[in-house]
């Protein structure tokens, strides 16, 4: 007899193990309860109905693929700027964390560091998470990338979602101490950078993509520019 499931966190775990065995239609109030060991009506508590419930499910997936704790300096980085994403822009803004142009850029073939090493790392990592949910990305990412459609429960937790890896993107965009001064100059700005990146990162895994070297190629030419 499984234990009773005392949260909301224990009912979307259960159904994420569901989602990885049978996709979002294989989560149901009746197949839910069973895998959390409880009642059909206690899942009611938590959820009004089973579309909020497949909100906040697909939005648990995401941050489950996007493992930002399998990233640990992002969240030195981001404590280190007060955790923001304004603090993290304005220090970029300010130039306190830029030298000046000039410094030696990756260049192809040479094993990225720096911010576009992140982002191929977020990638590679989500990408590696992804495949425990099958068609999962193809079915049910496009709705995310436009951020609409959802029910407020499953909003929230989308937006926190977003939120929480355009924080990781602009703390490791902040700790790159090779970004050229000029990298903002004409108007970019590290939360737009950041926002830009996020979506082409969710973009590449929707479409299947088996990397992100053209999104690195292009960071590295916007970063690290001399002129």
């Amino acid at each position: 007899m499984k234990p009773q499931a005392t949260s909301r966190e224990d009912i979307l775990a259960a159904c994420r193990r569901l989602v990885r065995e049978g996709g979002l239609e294989g989560v149901s109030v009746r197949a839910v309860a069973t895998a959390a060991g409880v009642a059909p009506g206690t899942l009611y508590h938590y959820f009004p109905d089973k579309r909020a419930l497949l909100t906040a499910v697909t939005a648990d997936v995401w941050r489950e693929v996007f493992d930002l704790d399998a990233l640990p300096a992002a969240s030195e980085a981001t404590a280190a700027a007060g955790d923001t994403p304004a603090a993290v822009g304005e220090e970029l803004a300010a130039g306190d964390a830029l030298p000046a142009a000039g410094e030696a850029p990756a260049v192809a073939g040479e094993k990225d560091v720096g911010f576009p090493g992140y982002v191929r790392a977020l990638f590679s990592g989500a990408r590696l998470r992804l495949a425990a949910y099958p068609g999962f990305a193809q079915e049910h990412g496009l709705d995310l990338v436009a951020q609409a459609g959802h029910a407020e429960d499953g909003r929230c937790r989308m937006d926190a979602f977003l939120a929480r890896v355009e924080r990781a993107l602009l703390a490791a965009l902040a700790r790159d101490g090779r970004v050229s001064g000029r990298a903002f100059a004409d108007g970019l700005t590290p939360e737009a950078l950041a926002r830009v990146v996020m979506r082409d990162l969710l973009a590449l895994l929707v479409l299947g993509s088996e990397d992100c070297d053209d999104l690195v190629a292009l960071l590295r030419s916007v970063l690290y520019r001399e002129s």
